[in-house]
């Protein structure tokens, strides 16, 4: 028995699909059915972790059943002889790690610089997307640098809202600033937010296309959060309309008058918490018709 049926016949005794030992694993399903194919083979940290998974020796995974016994009956008849091997594994550092220190080292030394230039702990606000970052590093295993991505576009995308007006709405509403008459006065602020607009986009096509490569265990249940969410973001988005339609001139604008500030970091608020159940609701339709597709 060849090491592709050997893991054939491990995952189905294990009563696992090649999509849930491809997520034990860390490997894509399509690597998995390569193995079991034979027109690949897993490298020799995929073999160990097999091993694990299985509950075999890696001699008994990779050789088979025949070798074991072919070196069992080759001792019979004699003393056993032990020998004592000392195996020392020594691991490198995960670059994740590496980039999670560097940001950590880059957090401290920011905020403790400004400190002593300053005299005040305003370092802390410059740092803080770097020590946010370095944590994920550490705390996240899978995808971390996207994770890290999205993490300072919302950072900065709360920063341009509260602080300079950009923001995606801005860029979609650009005829309407046009027919207004007032595109001179936020030429600049129009620009950023299509540069922004852009990138967003760009994130977005690139967490559909990292998310689409995991296999789905469980489709009717990830459908019925998908049916949940969209509802909810329907409910939310209608709310806020009626809200606007019904209010802006009565109670809106006389609260804006008296309290900006408050105003706008309730309303980039509310705008963040809409956008990324968007981004979540977006991201898992596309991986459902994708699993969708590939199953059939």
């Amino acid at each position: 028995m060849n090491l592709g049926e050997k893991i054939y016949s491990l995952r189905m005794a294990k009563k696992l699909s090649q999509g849930d030992l491809a997520e034990k694993l860390g490997v894509s399903r399509q690597s998995v059915s390569k193995w079991e194919n034979n027109s690949a083979m897993p490298d020799l940290e995929k073999i160990i972790r097999l091993s694990d998974i299985f509950g075999v020796s890696i001699d008994k995974l990779v050789k088979g059943d025949e070798a074991v016994d072919a070196k069992q009956a080759d001792t019979e008849g004699h003393e056993p002889k032990v020998e004592y091997v000392q195996v020392v594994h020594k691991t490198a550092m995960e670059g994740r790690k590496i980039a999670g220190i560097i940001l950590l080292c880059m957090a401290f030394l920011l905020t403790f610089g400004i400190m002593l230039l300053t005299g005040s702990l305003g370092g802390i606000f410059y740092a803080f997307p770097f020590l946010l970052c370095g944590i994920i590093c550490f705390t996240v295993k899978k995808h971390t640098g996207l994770v890290c991505c999205w993490t300072m576009y919302i950072i900065i995308d709360i920063f341009m809202q509260f602080f300079t007006g950009a923001s995606r709405a801005m860029a979609l509403n650009t005829i309407q600033y046009i027919q207004s008459g007032m595109i001179s006065h936020v030429t600049i602020n129009l620009i950023i937010s299509w540069v922004w607009l852009i990138l967003t986009v760009v994130l977005v096509w690139w967490t559909v296309t990292v998310v689409k490569k995991t296999s789905v265990a469980d489709m009717p249940k990830l459908k019925i959060k998908l049916t949940a969410g969209w509802i909810i973001y329907i409910v939310l988005y209608a709310v806020r309309r009626i809200v606007n339609a019904l209010w802006f001139e009565s109670v809106i604008v006389p609260f804006i008058q008296e309290n900006n500030r408050l105003f706008v970091f309730i309303n980039t608020t509310v705008n963040e918490c809409i956008f990324v159940l968007l981004l979540l609701i977006v991201v898992n339709t596309a991986r459902y018709v994708l699993n969708v597709k590939k199953n059939d």
